[in-house]
């Protein structure tokens, strides 16, 4: 149970990829790239990830929190339904799933996890090189 939430990140870049800084926990890099999605500035993103990681740091926290609570964090980012429903998936799944795994094949697929998302994990939380 333990060691497939345990991840292997790569060295930091000199890139400052908003994945670098959540690696080392697959359920922050997953919200985190999440939470990125279809935003385009680095500012934007990095200040309400980092407030919304401040405010919810666990699974359960964010499984716990009203959604008018999280609104107010991440209203910046946008598609408010869409990211929060994408929060409580990936939430859900990292606690419940015996052997966490992240796949885009029906089993392992976790809503608002996609090719971006997938990749991100494999490569920052599993040392893939893709």
């Amino acid at each position: 149970y333990v060691r497939s939430r345990l991840a292997r990140p790569p060295p930091p870049s000199p890139l400052e990829l908003l994945q670098e800084f959540y690696a080392f926990c697959p359920w922050r890099l997953l919200v985190c790239c999440g939470l990125m999605s279809r935003v385009s500035s680095w500012d934007v993103k990095h200040r309400a990830i980092a407030a919304f990681f401040e405010a919810y740091q666990t699974p359960t926290a964010v499984l716990e929190a009203s959604p008018e609570d999280v609104l107010k964090i991440i209203h910046p980012l946008g598609l408010f339904p869409t990211r929060m429903q994408t929060l409580v998936a990936i939430s859900e799944r990292f606690l419940q799933m015996p052997v966490f795994q992240v796949g885009l094949d029906k089993d392992l697929k976790i809503y608002g996890v996609g090719k971006f998302s997938y990749q991100s994990y494999q490569i920052f939380c599993c040392g893939a090189a893709i």
